[in-house]
């Protein structure tokens, strides 16, 4: 029996805020940030059935500088709670009633990856959100249970479009070794390279707030890294990571994506102390000349690792002039 996990590109975009019509406000920078998958039994990869869920091409759930989804986790024949008022198929002859029901969607990966946050924050109750959502993210998997890559709803390789960082895994979470943490102030300030003006930040911050004059957009401090329009320019972003484990010193390692070269500066980071933090940039230089007729998203990922922890960020960069 061969079990194959399957990405299932779901995305919903949270609602604008109350008072403020879709019009006057730029695009939401976050989806919900989990998809679904599909874990299926089958003799054959081939024989494995695909859920007849939404299928979206890379366009559609790219979220400019954020890759989305943020991270996959089970979410397709899931057993669940149901409510006994309705009946299993919502018809007027179905008189049925149980408690529980098999359901699919991000409804159901949703609570998987709530009830880990639980989990994280009983264990780490100083941990931030954003250090929460990094550990979730950098110790995410993109290989299945059978060691080979994670399709999608295709039945072709996903990609971080289809599985964010990859598929949850809470017990690597528990002790990611790196954290990528963000303060609310860097939140606002992403917002505000968004395109939002001091009355639009004002609906999502507790008290007055000014946009600075100068922010880049590419070194908000999130767990993976997207390029959505590198044309023949050299982009540098810049990261922080906090550790959170024992001393120790990370050794970069990138798998480059196709027609990029990514460097990273420096490429050693040596922790003293817990809780220290280390600035680094991340140099992505586009080579057209090796591109070819070939256009888009190219992917690859950077891992930071001490021997015992694997701290991997997604690289996802768009090569279309």
């Amino acid at each position: 029996m061969v079990f194959r996990q399957r990405a299932a590109q779901l995305r919903v975009a949270p609602p604008h805020p109350k008072g403020v019509s879709s019009s006057s406000i730029p695009p939401p920078p976050f989806s919900l940030g989990t998809a679904a998958t599909e874990t299926s039994g089958a003799t054959t990869d081939a024989d494995a059935a695909v859920p007849p869920l939404t299928a979206m091409d890379d366009s559609d759930i790219r979220c400019d500088n954020v890759n989305c989804p943020d991270i996959t986790a089970p979410g397709v024949s899931i057993l669940a709670a149901y409510t006994e008022v309705a009946s299993p198929t919502g018809l007027d002859n179905d008189k049925r009633q149980f408690p529980y029901s098999v359901l699919s969607g991000t409804s159901m990966s949703c609570p998987h990856v709530a009830g880990i946050v639980g989990l994280l924050k009983t264990q780490y109750p100083h941990w931030s959100p954003s250090a929460i959502k990094s550990a979730i993210m950098t110790t995410g998997k993109t290989r299945d249970n059978t060691r080979k890559s994670i399709l999608d709803s295709s039945t072709v390789e996903a990609t971080p479009f289809a599985y964010g960082s990859g598929h949850v895994n809470p017990n690597s979470a528990m002790d990611p070794g790196l954290v990528y943490d963000a303060t609310t102030e860097d939140y606002l300030n992403f917002l505000c390279a968004r395109g939002y003006n001091d009355t639009m930040i004002r609906l999502f911050s507790q008290k007055p707030y000014s946009c600075p004059d100068t922010f880049s957009i590419e070194d908000f401090n999130y767990p993976s890294i997207a390029v959505p329009n590198i044309q023949a320019r050299k982009v540098t972003l810049t990261r922080t990571v906090t550790n959170i484990g024992s001393p120790g010193t990370y050794n970069v390692r990138v798998r480059q994506p196709f027609a990029v070269f990514v460097t990273v500066k420096p490429r050693v980071l040596e922790f003293k102390t817990t809780g220290e933090k280390k600035t680094f940039q991340v140099i992505i230089t586009p080579h057209f000349a090796k591109l070819g007729t070939r256009a888009g998203y190219v992917f690859g990922d950077m891992i930071w690792s001490d021997g015992k922890h694997s701290v991997r960020s997604p690289i996802a960069v768009n090569l279309a002039s």
